[in-house]
C-alpha cells in the first residue's frame, strides 16, 4: 500500500492512495451552476476514515513541533562539533607556537661603536668543543655570511682566510662555538618532544681591525623547536646565525 504524506498547521498524517482515488464527485449533472448528483448515486467514503498516524520515535506525537525539535537538535550538534574542531585547532596552534625554534643573546660587554662606520666585515668561526662539529661549523659560517649580507648594511662581508691585516673601516666578528647539543631527525621521529631541543651556544666578540680594540661581546644561544616542524640541529644553527646577524643589524634577538 502506498501512502502520501500530508501536513496541516499542527498535524502530520498519512493518507492511503487507494482511498484518494475514490475521493471524487458522484455521477450527476450541472443544474443552475451547481453539480447535482443523480438519484441513487453515493459519495466516496468519508475522508477521515483514510487518516492514519505513522509510528516511530521521530513522529510519535505526529506533530510539526517534533520535526522542529529534531532539526533544532541537529543544529546544536553541528554547532558543538564546529566548536570542538575550533578548540582542537587552537590547542594544536598553541602547542606548535610554544615549541618554535628560538634564540637568545646575553650581553657581556655593551657595544661602544657605531656600526655604520664599517665598510668590511670579516667573520671568523672556531670550535671550542670536543667531538666532530665540522658540519655544524661550516653551516654556521655560511649562514652568518648570508644573513649579514641580507642586512644590506656593509658593502663587503667575507669569511676570514688566514691572518687579517689591520685594515681601516674593517670589523672582525670572532665566533667561538662553546656548546653543541645535536638532535637528529631519526631521534626526533622516534622520541618526539621527549628528544628535547637541539642547541648551539657561541661567544661573539666584535673587534675593530685597525686598533684591535674589543667593541662588544655577547653569548648567543640558538635552539631548535621541540617538534618535528623545527626540531633538528640545523634549526639550532640557523637560529644562532640569525642572532649573530641581529647583533650587527641592531635588531632585537628573538
Amino acid at each position: 500500500m502506498r501512502h502520501v504524506n500530508c501536513f496541516s498547521s499542527s498535524l502530520f498524517f498519512v493518507v492511503d492512495r487507494p482511498a484518494i482515488a475514490h475521493l471524487r464527485a458522484a455521477p450527476g449533472r450541472v443544474e443552475a451552476g451547481r453539480w447535482q448528483p443523480l438519484p441513487g448515486a453515493m459519495l466516496a467514503p468519508p475522508f477521515s476514515s483514510t487518516i492514519s498516524t505513522p509510528t516511530g520515535p521521530s513522529f510519535r506525537a505526529g506533530s510539526i513541533d517534533a520535526l522542529r525539535r529534531q532539526a533544532s537538535k541537529g543544529g546544536i550538534m553541528h554547532l558543538a562539533r564546529g566548536v570542538g574542531f575550533s578548540c582542537a585547532g587552537l590547542a594544536v596552534a598553541g602547542l606548535v607556537s610554544g615549541c618554535a625554534a628560538r634564540s637568545k643573546a646575553v650581553t657581556l660587554q655593551p657595544l661602544t661603536a657605531d656600526m655604520s662606520h664599517y665598510k668590511t666585515v670579516v667573520i671568523s668561526v672556531e670550535s671550542r668543543v670536543p667531538g666532530d662539529v665540522k658540519k655544524e661549523k661550516s653551516d654556521l659560517e655560511g649562514l652568518i655570511v648570508s644573513r649579514v649580507k641580507a642586512l644590506n648594511r656593509f658593502p663587503s662581508v667575507q669569511l676570514k682566510a688566514g691572518e687579517v691585516a689591520a685594515t681601516p673601516e674593517t670589523l672582525l666578528v670572532n665566533v667561538g662555538i662553546t656548546h653543541v647539543k645535536k638532535v637528529g631527525g631519526g631521534k626526533r621521529f622516534m622520541l618526539g618532544a621527549a628528544a628535547g631541543r637541539a642547541s648551539m651556544t657561541t661567544e661573539i666578540t666584535l673587534v675593530d681591525s685597525p686598533t684591535g680594540r674589543t667593541l662588544g661581546s655577547y653569548t648567543v644561544t640558538g635552539e631548535s623547536g621541540g617538534t618535528g616542524l623545527s626540531g633538528g640541529t640545523s634549526d639550532a644553527v640557523t637560529k644562532t646565525a640569525e642572532a649573530v646577524a641581529g647583533l650587527l643589524g641592531g635588531a632585537a634577538v628573538r
